[in-house]
């Protein structure tokens, strides 16, 4: 069986001769995690978007069943507080079990690296990138020396150049690409992007802030892409 929240001591009672599965997005408080007492057939694991510090730390601390795994989905640059409060963690969950993603929209050089690398986590924290432009020569030694090699996601305003194209196409793995127009793509920028889908992951957004005509429509429906249409 499978939850969402700690069974009551009614539900436990009755799942005392089979295993279950707790996954929880939030750190129990005490009167919770003390149903827990002298159960050993849950496997308990964390989907977090925040790393436990204070009472909530305590709190994991004292959970009572082994938890069998944590992932923890960040999106800022974790601090050397989160980063050892982190590192402790790993060492309470079962083969530290620890994966740690971190969404960030830039690339960080040598020194914040190594300060990720200080902690020596089993498992090292997987960065995400969302960019705002076409990483330039440093950014791309940068991601390079990334490790693991980290997931790229590029969101312009406008079609990246054959050169430009040329650079993402060095970045492993490649990067994926979305498009974000405010205004229906010219023939040339059809062509360009048609010519971009071959060789890397190409998405186009609009966003008009208004209806598009069947006229329109007509002229996109030649194009392969598909194009989301944010807001009409």
């Amino acid at each position: 069986m499978y939850f969402e929240r700690i069974p009551s001591v009614k539900e436990l009672k009755q799942l005392e001769d089979g295993e279950f599965t707790i996954k929880l997005n939030y750190i129990p408080n005490e009167s919770e995690y003390k149903r827990l007492e002298g159960v050993f057939n849950a496997h308990l694991f964390f989907d977090l978007a925040f790393v436990p510090v204070g009472e909530e730390f305590v709190n994991f601390e004292n959970i009572p069943p082994t938890v069998d795994g944590m992932e923890v989905f960040l999106d800022h640059p974790l601090t050397d507080a989160e980063l050892y409060t982190l590192k402790t963690i790993e060492r309470l969950v079962t083969d530290s079990n620890l994966h740690i993603h971190i969404l960030m929209t830039y690339v960080p050089d040598y020194e914040e690296r190594k300060r990720y690398r200080r902690y020596g986590f089993i498992h090292p924290p997987y960065f995400i990138f969302l960019l705002s432009s076409v990483p330039d020569f440093e950014t791309r030694g940068n991601l390079a020396k990334v490790m693991p090699p980290p997931n790229v996601l590029l969101l312009l305003d406008y079609v990246p150049t054959e050169k430009e194209v040329a650079e993402c196409e060095r970045i492993r793995p490649k990067p994926r690409i979305g498009i974000l127009f405010d205004r229906l793509p010219s023939k040339d920028d059809y062509k360009r992007i048609q010519d971009m889908i071959s060789s890397i992951s190409t998405i186009v957004y609009l966003d008009l802030g208004r209806d598009t005509s069947e006229e329109e429509v007509e002229d996109m429906k030649e194009f392969k892409p598909e194009f989301p249409q944010l807001h009409g």
